[in-house]
């Protein structure tokens, strides 16, 4: 499943991979904060794009993969409201 975005708060997320990323969780936050199991995968397109991500699925999936080398190195980051990351 693939989503797109929704009324949902969103932020952007750049990724410079040449072939793209798909990001997954196994849970999502709802607006109380309250956690449910419920899979959700993004796919970031690659080359330097921007894709919107709800912001629940990308708070969740960076705080499992803070250590993923494709963080830590830049390939896969957020930008920020002025347009760097």
């Amino acid at each position: 499943m693939t989503l797109t975005a929704t009324s949902a708060p969103v932020v952007s997320i750049g990724c410079k991979l040449p072939n793209g990323f798909n990001i997954e969780v196994n849970a999502t936050r709802d607006a109380k904060g309250v956690i449910s199991d419920k899979y959700r995968s993004v796919y970031l397109a690659g080359k330097g794009a921007i894709t919107a991500v709800p912001a629940d699925v990308w708070d969740l999936w960076l705080r499992a993969n803070a250590k993923l080398r494709y963080v830590r190195d830049g390939s896969i980051y957020r930008v920020q409201k002025n347009g760097t990351s």
